[in-house]
């Protein structure tokens, strides 16, 4: 199937280009002439006016222009007296209050460096929408770059349970066809039937889904005693022509065995594979990262600013997310998986309805006689929806508990091995628990899994503060101030979200300040690359400066504020701690990746094509299959 560059793509490359015009509309500022100009006023070769009077080699002292005070982290073979500093006061008075923007040259490095491997934003799992794409592709977008803490929870929630699946299903491919259509209905916002009445209650409802959920799950996978086991082997033994059997397989395993592998069968046609893609981006992005690391460290250019170490910091939480949706890949269509996991319960309902009246063990009609009484049962396109799986809302499209999977894996908890041998009646029974269960409180896991997210996102961001904290002039300043607010911002969902499923005014609190984090998060990193905290207030920090932090400017390139300060150690285990994150993210997530890789490879001669496992004597019993039609 081609692929069609979404709407969300469009946009969001339009705004890459943009924020690369902004990097390349700059102009050469004045701080370079002002460091000559300070010298000549102090060599006493030029004066300047000042609003406290003329500003000359003497009043320069007077006037508090000069910071006299000490400065942090020099180098002992530096000698205070040969830092040039200077007061906020004074940058303001001698330099003036304009902005210097980033020069062409280093603008473009910049742009080169970062804005083009931050592509790696096209792996998120985009998704267009036949209705709502506009408010349905910002959404998302707000929730992953607004709030990443509460977006890599949800994920990686979401990998966590795909890995309970797979562990709980071993080497039974029955098992794992099961359990992969419950890890994809789990990222659905389960809701009640659109034709439900007022005087229908939610939770009814919601047990009735899991009722049919449960039946239509594990019925296939019905475990039958040895004596009709021995009967049947014997039964298939029998020549050709031998139609009425005393004994056969219970008439809805068989119809409900059908369903579920045609249903897995789609769903895993559906699943999106574009796992090289994804891991040729996410190896730009660490590319792009070593070059700012050598750039950083490798005194290749004096003009080189360690700002490539630090955007570079800032944003690698970026690719722990896109490496956790590896696993957890959205389908190439939720709107048909939707449509189809409707239809599989709607027919799985008609087969559970029957069985429970009719009692599949002692049939009172012979099987193919009750297949024609189910004709006009089956789904078609005049059917009424009984049940709604709602809009796709995994991989932290938004900010909501998806537990569905914990929910059924805790319910059956290994006694689908001798449990589900007994009356069709246990199936509800398990059906009730699991409803209670998601009900329920969220569990342990979830809350670790949600605190691991928060650290890793956390991690990268601090690394970021600190490595611009610890950056001439030290103390905390413009883009590492930027930085943190942005984490704030960015966290605030991430707390809302411990409410089971946040609504009202919870929830637009929540889209508000994701919209806020996102705002702030583009307009810092465009202030950063053009160079815009390039002015007398972000390079003096004086916010801290009565906690002896900062309070002046120093003039100087890269090159010598590494000669001169004693930081860089202070960067490489900032540089070290941050680029580790990503690279165990990334081996973790590869590692499950190939772990879980058996739960949605597509078998096209397996269980689809496997009509000796529904077969009544040497006729193959197949439930109606119109509702797989577009």
């Amino acid at each position: 199937m081609a692929a069609k560059l979404a709407p969300s793509r469009v946009l969001l490359l339009l705004a890459l280009l943009i924020l690369a015009s902004l990097c390349e509309a700059v102009t050469t500022g004045q701080f370079d002439t002002c460091h000559e100009v300070v010298l000549s006023i102090l060599n006493g070769t030029l004066t300047r006016p000042s609003p406290l009077g003329e500003i000359n080699n003497v009043t320069i002292y007077s006037f508090g222009y000069i910071y006299e005070g000490p400065v942090m982290f020099l180098k002992p073979s530096c000698p205070r007296s040969g830092l040039l500093t200077l007061t906020l006061d004074g940058c303001r008075a001698i330099c003036g209050p304009q902005i210097q923007l980033a020069e062409p040259a280093g603008a473009l490095s910049l742009t080169a460096t970062w804005i083009f491997p931050l592509a790696i934003l096209f792996n998120l799992p985009f998704e267009g929408h036949p209705k709502h794409k506009v408010r349905h592709t910002l959404a998302a977008v707000l929730n992953w770059l607004g709030s990443p803490a509460t977006a890599l929870a949800a994920t990686i929630w979401n990998v966590v349970q795909i890995r309970q699946c797979r562990q709980h299903a071993a080497n039974r491919q029955a098992l794992k066809d099961a359990l992969h259509v419950l890890s994809i209905i789990n990222q659905f916002d389960l809701k009640k039937p659109e034709s439900a009445g007022k005087d229908i209650e939610d939770g009814v409802d919601k047990i009735l889904f899991h009722k049919t959920l449960i039946y239509g799950l594990f019925r296939p996978l019905a475990h039958l005693s040895l004596e009709l086991k021995k009967q049947l082997a014997d039964a298939r033994s029998q020549p050709a022509g031998h139609e009425q059997l005393t004994h056969h397989e219970p008439l809805d395993i068989l119809l409900t065995r059908d369903l579920l592998a045609e249903l897995v069968f789609q769903l895993r046609t559906l699943r999106r594979r574009t796992v090289i893609p994804t891991l040729g981006s996410l190896a730009v992005f660490l590319v792009a990262f070593i070059f700012s690391v050598v750039l950083t460290f490798g005194e290749v250019d004096d003009e080189v600013d360690v700002v490539y170490m630090s955007i570079g910091l800032f944003v690698l939480w970026l690719p722990v997310l896109v490496a956790f949706g590896i696993i957890d890949k959205n389908p190439v269509s939720s709107v048909r998986t939707a449509e189809l996991v409707e239809r599989w319960l709607y027919n799985v309902d008609v087969v559970r309805t029957w069985a429970m009246t009719e009692s599949t063990n002692e049939g009172l009609d012979p099987p193919f006689a009750t297949l024609k009484k189910l004709k006009k049962q089956w789904w078609n396109v005049d059917s009424k929806k009984k049940f709604s799986v709602g809009k796709f809302v995994g991989q932290g499209r938004t900010m909501q508990y998806c537990g569905l999977v914990h929910a059924v894996l805790t319910a059956i908890e290994w006694e689908e091995r001798v449990v589900f041998q007994n009356g069709i009646d246990e199936y509800d029974n398990y059906g009730i628990k699991a409803a209670c269960n998601l009900a329920g409180p969220k569990p342990p896991s979830w809350y670790a899994t949600t605190t691991v997210a928060f650290l890793l996102v956390w991690t990268e961001i601090m690394m970021a503060v600190m490595f611009a904290f610890m950056t001439p002039t030290v103390g905390p300043g413009c883009w590492s101030g930027s930085c943190f607010l942005y984490g704030a911002l960015s966290s605030i969902s991430w707390f809302i979200q411990f409410r089971k499923k946040p609504r009202g005014w919870w929830k637009a609190a929540a889209y508000f300040f994701n919209g806020l984090a996102f705002v702030w998060l583009i307009a810092a990193i465009v202030m950063q690359l053009s160079g815009m905290f390039f002015n007398c207030y972000c390079l003096s920090s004086p916010i801290a400066s009565p906690l002896g932090w900062g309070g002046f400017m120093s003039f100087g390139n890269a090159a010598e504020f590494r000669d001169s300060f004693d930081l860089v150690g202070w960067w490489i285990g900032f540089a070290v701690v941050g680029g580790t994150v990503p690279v165990v993210a990334f081996v973790v997530a590869l590692f499950w990746w190939l772990k879980c890789q058996p739960m949605w490879k597509v078998n096209q001669r397996g269980e689809r094509h496997a009509d000796q496992n529904r077969m009544i004597g040497n006729k193959v019993v197949r439930a109606d299959m119109t509702w797989l039609q577009e």
